[in-house]
């Protein structure tokens, strides 16, 4: 199972809308090796949601590569190389494609890059060439933050060719009073209106800041033998969230 922020422990995997889209979105793009983008700002469950979804599909070979700001297409073709191959490679970008081509064409693989709005035109052109190669066979699936779509959709021979996209937003006040009482047993009996305190004044929807906010929440109390969380609880968890300013 992927890992929670932190290692937070006894966190469980909520299931959200966007959650179970990206399964849906995954498991296309794996069987037809198609192309999918699963995008939002950064903190929101993208990452853990996709490796969640890829490891129900042990089958397959999936290999996750982050490019760099101002990669070249030499640069992808060489990376992908050494990840798919394990074996270090040089030469020309052209001799490396040839050669990429060639590995591609072995076995059916999803490839998922990681990052992707730090992908440039070039990059995205080679990225869409060699799914395109009549003899290759992978699935690409674009992951990314900030921008990440508004990146992958300026170029409409891309954009028409990505089957299934997702995209993650914020958790609503609703989802929050649903969702976190089945993510971590301290929040199993507490009251839903201190939740909404907690995501008002720390998390703001955001996963990863649950993550963290649980984490020192669950260490507080422990320190009083509390098996959920109270007022004079949040009271602290704030306290120690924003530095003793404007604490509850």
């Amino acid at each position: 199972m992927s890992r929670h922020f932190l290692d937070l422990e006894d966190a469980n995997t909520v299931p959200t809308g966007p959650f179970k889209l990206t399964g849906r979105a995954v498991h296309d793009v794996v069987n037809h090796l198609a192309m999918g983008a699963i995008y939002g700002d950064a903190g929101l469950g993208k990452t853990y949601a996709t490796e969640s979804a890829v490891k129900r599909y042990p089958d397959i070979e999936s290999l996750w590569v982050t490019f760099e700001d101002q990669t070249t297409p030499r640069d992808v073709a060489n990376m992908l190389l050494d990840v798919i191959t394990g074996v270090p490679h040089s030469g020309t970008r052209y001799r490396m494609t040839r050669d990429l081509v060639e590995v591609l064409a072995e076995k059916p693989r999803l490839i998922v890059v990681d990052e992707a709005q730090n992908l440039n035109k070039r990059c995205i052109e080679h990225l869409r060439y060699l799914h395109d190669q009549p003899r290759t066979t992978f699935g690409l699936l674009f992951v990314g933050g900030n921008a990440c779509w508004d990146v992958l959709s300026r170029y409409p021979m891309l954009r028409s060719r990505i089957w299934r996209r997702v995209e993650f937003q914020p958790l609503s006040p609703r989802v929050v009073r649903e969702a976190m009482p089945r993510f971590h047993p301290i929040y199993a009996e507490a009251d839903p209106d201190l939740l909404l305190v907690i995501d008002d004044r720390a998390c703001h929807g955001i996963f990863r800041f649950w993550a963290s906010v649980t984490l020192t929440a669950a260490e507080i109390c422990a320190q009083h033998g509390l098996t959920t969380v109270t007022e004079q609880v949040v009271r602290n968890l704030l306290r120690l969230w924003d530095g003793g300013s404007n604490a509850a």
